[in-house]
């Protein structure tokens, strides 16, 4: 951090560095070393984006997470779900006949039925 320059009355700086700058009230500059100096205003903007950019992946990441979790037990059946489902409900004779003149074999369907 660099060194702090009061240009008016009454202003201190904490000394409390949040994310690469340090809090400071109106009327106090920040000095980086090499005559580059940063109003008091701008550091604290800084400071704050800089804990954003900082929070922000983690923000990102619990959103997924509640997103994920949402209707978590909702049961969405698909086409192939219902199809199977239908004839593991029904009776060996009829998954049978069903899938004679079908392409998939019935063994899958007769011990979904069991």
């Amino acid at each position: 951090m660099g060194s702090f320059e009061k240009i008016s009355l009454g202003g201190k700086c904490k000394r409390e560095p949040v994310y690469g700058a340090d809090l400071c009230p109106q009327g106090v500059k920040l000095n980086f070393g090499s005559g580059l100096s940063l109003p008091a205003e701008r550091a604290n903007r800084l400071a704050s984006t800089a804990a954003l950019a900082k929070a922000l992946p983690y923000l990102l990441v619990l959103i997924a997470f509640a997103l994920r979790l949402y209707r978590i037990d909702y049961q969405s059946i698909w086409r192939d779900e219902g199809v199977s489902l239908h004839l593991a409900a029904s009776s060996i004779p009829v998954i049978l006949a069903d899938r004679a003149g079908n392409v998939h074999p019935p063994l899958y369907f007769i011990l979904l039925h069991f």
